[in-house]
């Protein structure tokens, strides 16, 4: 079975970029051309790969002309009038996107090869690339630290930890009830806000209630329900349930003059109403169908390179890449194909 390292090349920039820690010292442009494209050629090594079997993830970038944020989310977000701050107060590092856009703009010099679509987030892309019927035989590594991606994991798809040197260890059980627990608990690096924060800030639950909600809820569902169909709502409904027992119902009934029944039907519209929101965020099956089009057209025509050893020597050599040059040069090596 072929196998396939789906690479969100964002999150590689970031993690080579401060690993060097040239987010406190001037960067060697030399060295991190090798960093970077050494981090590829090791990948590619370690797993006995041929570049073509790497495929890159560039985010869709923002049109200061146009107002576009770069992902379709800004656009939901707009549109609904939804109260969430989606990415911000992230620091643009004008370094890091330099890095990135040269890797866009070279990747195509050799034989590793790169998916963008506009208005898709990297990730979006890894998510549809999965998708795919013509991928549905092959073994896909996804490499990044972005925890997003466990929604994903299944016998055939999993997550590469480079740093760490292993895959994520998560059964595709745990992995939907680490999805669940995002979407109750939202995600600080997005800004996207606990599901009960919105409604009484002071009132908010961590991962360990979240999940120990989760597996209650799932026990209790499966016990009950006749149809798989009516899962989704069973087992939502009880984990509102049990918040609000748990985090509301004292509170409410310290109160005067509190109709406990009712704030308690008003609380859980608004918790489903969060939960919503943060799933429309959170989850890759969201992604707009006009969108999702636009991806397949992309990977339609994503066909692999032919440069031979030569021509990959010669452009790291061209790059100042000198090890990895004297790698490809060697007559007959054909290490990459």
């Amino acid at each position: 079975m072929k196998t396939e390292f789906l690479n969100d090349i964002s999150n590689m920039v970031n993690k080579i970029y401060f690993a060097n820690n040239y987010g406190k010292k001037t960067c060697n442009d030399d060295l991190m051309k090798h960093n970077l494209w050494n981090y590829l050629e090791t990948l590619r090594k370690n797993f006995s790969l041929k570049q073509n079997d790497i495929i890159c993830f560039f985010d869709s970038h923002e049109n200061e002309e146009t107002g576009e944020k770069g992902s379709w989310r800004y656009d939901y977000i707009k549109e609904n009038n939804v109260n969430v701050e989606y990415k911000s107060g992230r620091s643009k590092n004008e370094e890091v996107n330099r890095w990135i856009k040269y890797l866009e703009e070279n990747i195509d010099k050799i034989n590793f090869r790169k998916i963008k679509v506009n208005n898709l987030e990297a990730d979006d892309c890894i998510a549809l690339y999965t998708k795919e019927e013509k991928n549905k035989n092959k073994n896909l590594n996804i490499i990044s630290s972005d925890e997003d991606f466990y929604q994903l994991i299944n016998d055939f798809i999993k997550i590469y930890d480079f740093k760490n040197k292993k895959f994520v260890d998560l059964t595709k059980k745990e992995a939907k009830i680490e999805a669940y627990i995002k979407v109750m608990c939202g995600d600080n690096s997005d800004k996207i806000p606990n599901i009960t924060k919105s409604i009484t800030p002071e009132i908010k639950f961590g991962e360990i209630t979240a999940k120990k909600y989760i597996e209650e809820a799932i026990v209790f569902t499966m016990s009950s329900i006749t149809k798989i169909e009516e899962f989704k709502e069973v087992f939502l409904n009880t984990i509102f349930d049990k918040i609000i027992e748990e985090k509301y119902v004292p509170k409410l009934l310290s109160l005067d003059n509190v109709n406990v029944e009712k704030e308690s039907e008003n609380i859980k519209k608004l918790l489903k109403n969060n939960y919503d929101i943060n799933y429309k965020l959170i989850s890759f099956s969201e992604i707009p169908h006009n969108l999702v089009e636009n991806f397949k057209t992309e990977f339609s025509n994503l066909k692999e390179k032919k440069f031979s050893d030569k021509q990959i020597s010669d452009f790291y050599k061209k790059e100042k890449c000198f090890k990895l040059s004297e790698m490809y040069k060697e007559v007959g090596n054909e290490v990459n194909r």
